[in-house]
């Protein structure tokens, strides 16, 4: 599909067909706030625990996602003949690693600007407001709560709500379900090329928010639209509603 880039306020005629969403999926660390968290260290920590645990040493690296991270771990102490529980009491660990190192960033994690405002406005025209991560249920509890949007999301969807975390399809199809939506009436907003696997995986359309570091080359065939700023959500959405209530 076109990359079809929507500005600050700005309408083009591509949006004619623009569907009504009745849900919003937002990725949190990135796309609604700055984060904090030291994933380097966070990978340093995890892998060294995973070697010690029996994974390879030298098969997991610094230079993956968490994810990838996981999935090649668990394939490698399966090959090694380590039961699904023992593999799991070993993700756990792992999971509480990341979980500390997380809680170590709450004071550092700033909103990026337009969110409360947007999503604020989303609400006001009917728009349901879901909170999607992989980071863990506390750490977004508390991000959510510092920056008062409790009031405007409806419901979150952390890494440890799910057994498989995005870009895994059962993670929005969760939250989907808490929110009462279908992938139709539904569409995931992120920042990362993890988020658009994830709306891909999950069958729902996907927008990018574009920032000045955004490889937007990694995105080449994976369907999404490019906003400049979160802010071109509101006029989306907003025509979208308009024509539907005309």
């Amino acid at each position: 599909m076109p990359l079809k880039v929507i500005g600050v306020g700005m309408h083009t005629g591509s949006w004619r067909l623009c569907p009504i969403y009745k849900a919003l999926i937002f990725d949190l660390d990135g796309t609604l706030v700055d984060s904090a968290i030291d994933f380097r260290k966070m990978k340093k920590r995890s892998i060294r625990f995973l070697e010690d645990a029996g994974v390879a040493s030298g098969l997991l690296t610094e230079k993956m996602l968490n994810h990838e991270i996981e999935e090649l771990a668990v394939n490698d102490l399966e090959k090694s003949g380590l039961t699904a529980v023992e593999i799991k009491r070993i993700l756990r660990k792992v999971a509480k690693i990341m979980d500390a190192i997380e809680l170590e960033a709450i004071d550092g994690v700033s909103i990026v600007d337009g969110v409360v405002e947007t999503l604020e406005m989303l609400k006001n025209l009917g728009v349901k407001i879901g909170i999607i991560t992989r980071s863990c249920r506390e750490y977004a509890i508390l991000v959510i709560d510092k920056f008062g949007l409790q009031n405007v999301v409806d419901a979150v969807a952390a890494r440890d709500d799910v057994l498989r975390s995005k870009p895994a399809a059962q993670h929005p199809r969760y939250l989907m379900q808490l929110l009462g939506v279908k992938p139709s009436e539904t569409a995931l907003v992120g920042d990362h090329l993890m988020d658009a696997l994830c709306a891909e995986n999950a069958d729902i359309n996907f927008f990018l928010i574009a920032r000045a570091d955004t490889d937007l080359s990694a995105f080449k065939g994976h369907q999404h639209e490019v906003l400049q700023d979160i802010r071109g959500l509101v006029r989306v959405v907003g025509e979208a509603c308009n024509r539907k209530h005309a």
